[in-house]
C-alpha cells in the first residue's frame, strides 16, 4: 500500500527489520534506492508481584528481583521509592493497587505492571456470659464469635477453666470473690488476629452465711438484717422478706438470705405449733384455767423425754416468766404465777431444741 505514493510510511515491526525505499523521478524515469534498519529492542519484564491479602497494620514487599541498570517508578508507594527501588515495602491502611514502570536505561524501553494488595480488617472479639456470679459456682459459660480458629482463653487468678479450652465457649468455676476477668484471642476466618484481646469483667460475690433464726413469742427473727426470704415447710412465703416474721400457723420455718444475687444455705429450722387460746388435745400444750386471774397451770404431754423450757411473754415481747427442765417421763405440769401482771393476752411457749409449742392465755383480774 506504500509502494508508489507514500514517502513516510509508519511501521511497527515485531523484530529488527531492514526497510528499502526505491524513489523514481517521474519526469525522467531515473531511479535510486536506500535502505534503513529498524532495530526492535525488547521490553523489560516489569513485575509488581502477585496480588495478595494482608491484615491491617501488616507490611508487604512488592516487586521481583531487580535488574541492574533498570529504573523503577511506582505509583501509590511511600516517598523514596519513586525511581530506584524495585522492591518497596508498603503498609497500606486499605486495599490499594500499586503500579510499577520499569525502564531499561540503555534503550529507554518501559513496561508496566500492577499488583492489588487487599487489606483485611482486624477482628474485634466480643464475649458474652454472666457478668456476676457466686463464689464457688461451677457452671459459668462464656462465649465468643463462632467460626474462628486458635481460640486462646485466659481467666484471672480467682477462676478455673473447667471445660471448652481452645473452643468458642468455656465453662469457668469461680473460686474467689472479687473483681475477676475473662479474655480471649483468636484468628479470624481471614487469617487476622485482634489488635488486643477481648476483656470481660465479672463480679464474683461471696456466698452469704446461712442466717440463724430465733423465736420470741410468735415472732421469728433472723440475725441477717437484709436479704431474707422466709419459708414454711420448705415452701416460699410470698412477701416475707423482712428480718422478722410473725408466725401465723403451725409449721417448720427457715430463712434463706440472698445478697447481690447469691443465696445462702438455709437457716436452722424452727418448728412452731400454733395452738391459740382454745382447748387442746392430749399430746399438746394445755393451759388452765383460761382465762385466768394470773394463776394458771401449764401442762404438756409429749412423746419424748427431752427437757423443755416454759416461757411467758407479754404483748411487747418482754419475758415475764421462765422455768427450765420441766419434762418428766413425757409429761410436765407447771404452776405459773402472774397474779401481779396486768390484764391482757400473754404468749406461753414450751421450747425444746428446734421445737416450739405456743399458746395464748388471757389474764383477767375480776
Amino acid at each position: 500500500g506504500f509502494t508508489s505514493l507514500v514517502a513516510n510510511p509508519a511501521v511497527a515491526p515485531l523484530l529488527t527489520t531492514t526497510y528499502t525505499i526505491t524513489e523514481t523521478i517521474t519526469a525522467t524515469g531515473c531511479t535510486n534506492t536506500h535502505s534503513v534498519v529498524v532495530t526492535v529492542n525488547p521490553l523489560p519484564v516489569a513485575a509488581a508481584g502477585a496480588d495478595r491479602a494482608i491484615c491491617l497494620n501488616e507490611s508487604t514487599t512488592l516487586g521481583a528481583a531487580a535488574v541492574t541498570g533498570n529504573t523503577y517508578s511506582w505509583t501509590s508507594v511511600p516517598a523514596g521509592f519513586t525511581s530506584v527501588a524495585a522492591n518497596p515495602m508498603v503498609t497500606p491502611l486499605l486495599t490499594t493497587t500499586y503500579t510499577v514502570a520499569e525502564t531499561i536505561t540503555a534503550t529507554g524501553c518501559t513496561n508496566m505492571h500492577s499488583v492489588v494488595v487487599t487489606v483485611n480488617p482486624l477482628p474485634v472479639p466480643a464475649i458474652t456470659g454472666p457478668s456476676s456470679a457466686a463464689a464457688g459456682s461451677t457452671s459459668n459459660i462464656y462465649s465468643t464469635d463462632a467460626g474462628m480458629t486458635g481460640y486462646i482463653w485466659t481467666v484471672s487468678a480467682g477462676g478455673t477453666i473447667t471445660a471448652g479450652a481452645g473452643t468458642q465457649s468455656i465453662t469457668v468455676t469461680w473460686n474467689t470473690a472479687g473483681a475477676q476477668q475473662v479474655s480471649v484471642l483468636y484468628t479470624s476466618s481471614l487469617g487476622c488476629n485482634p489488635f488486643t484481646p477481648a476483656i470481660y469483667s465479672i463480679t464474683v460475690n461471696p456466698v452469704p452465711n446461712a442466717p440463724v433464726i430465733t423465736l420470741s413469742g410468735y415472732t421469728l427473727t433472723s440475725d441477717a438484717p437484709q436479704g431474707n426470704q422466709w419459708y414454711m415447710n420448705g415452701v416460699l412465703i410470698p412477701g416475707a422478706t423482712n428480718a422478722s416474721y410473725l408466725v401465723l400457723q403451725t409449721g417448720s420455718y427457715t430463712s434463706i438470705v440472698t445478697l447481690n444475687g447469691v443465696a445462702s444455705g438455709p437457716s436452722n429450722i424452727v418448728n412452731v405449733i400454733y395452738v391459740g387460746i382454745s382447748t387442746v388435745e392430749a399430746g399438746q400444750f394445755g393451759l388452765y384455767p383460761n382465762p385466768s386471774n394470773g394463776l394458771f397451770t401449764a401442762s404438756l404431754t409429749w412423746p419424748t423425754t427431752e427437757m423443755f423450757t416454759i416461757r411467758v411473754y407479754n404483748n411487747l415481747g418482754s419475758l415475764m416468766f421462765e422455768q427450765k427442765d420441766i419434762l418428766v417421763d413425757g409429761s410436765a405440769r407447771q404452776l405459773v404465777d402472774l397474779s401481779a401482771a396486768p390484764n391482757g393476752i400473754y404468749t406461753v411457749s414450751f421450747t425444746s431444741g428446734n421445737s416450739r409449742v405456743i399458746r395464748k392465755i388471757i389474764i383477767n383480774h375480776q
